[in-house]
């Protein structure tokens, strides 16, 4: 911009010269035109300076701006981090609530509480899986026992009572698991 502004004046200056060296070499006719191009080199001039300060303002509002876009997209970047944490922290939650919740689970099936609904639903999800339950009644009886045992093992399962991983891998509903 230096650049641009030093050819600015090295051409009003040139512009003075030709002026100067017209009014002394031409007669008093041409003095009227003189002083018109000495108004306009005056008022070009005050131009160019408006029009400097102008850009310098511009310059300064611009670099206020992007120091405004440079903390924005820090802001951002912190916000990120903070929402996946944050999700982090929730999947976390949800996890040790899901082992709470089997462990309650194998807590009352080692109590021999299985509620007859939670019973009903383990012989209908065996028998969709392809395991002959006996009949669909809530009541737990040899056959009931064998397709247990068969699922557990078939589905690399710990084979023996029934369990919250057995549960889970019936796809059981948590209302139809047995509480405490």
């Amino acid at each position: 911009m230096r650049m641009r502004t030093y050819r600015t004046k090295a051409g009003l200056t040139l512009l003075l010269l030709a002026v100067g060296a017209m009014a002394v070499g031409c007669g008093g006719g041409k003095k009227a035109q003189i002083q018109e191009l000495e108004t306009q080199l005056t008022q070009a001039q005050q131009q160019s300076a408006e029009l400097q300060s102008s850009l310098d303002a511009t310059k300064q509002d611009l670099a206020a701006k992007e120091q405004e876009v440079s903390q924005l997209q820090t802001s951002l970047k912190q916000t990120e981090q903070k929402a996946a944490q944050a999700e982090v922290e929730a999947e976390q939650a949800k996890a040790a609530a899901a082992s709470a919740q089997m462990s309650m689970v194998d807590a009352a099936l080692a109590k021999g509480k299985v509620p007859k609904d939670t019973m009903m639903s383990v012989q209908q999800a065996l028998k969709s899986a392809g395991y002959d339950p006996g009949p669909i009644d809530g009541l737990v009886g040899r056959q009931t026992v064998e397709a247990i045992h068969s699922f557990q093992k078939d589905n690399g399962l710990e084979v023996g009572d029934l369990n919250a991983s057995t549960l889970m891998a019936l796809k059981i509903p948590m209302d139809k698991l047995p509480k405490l």
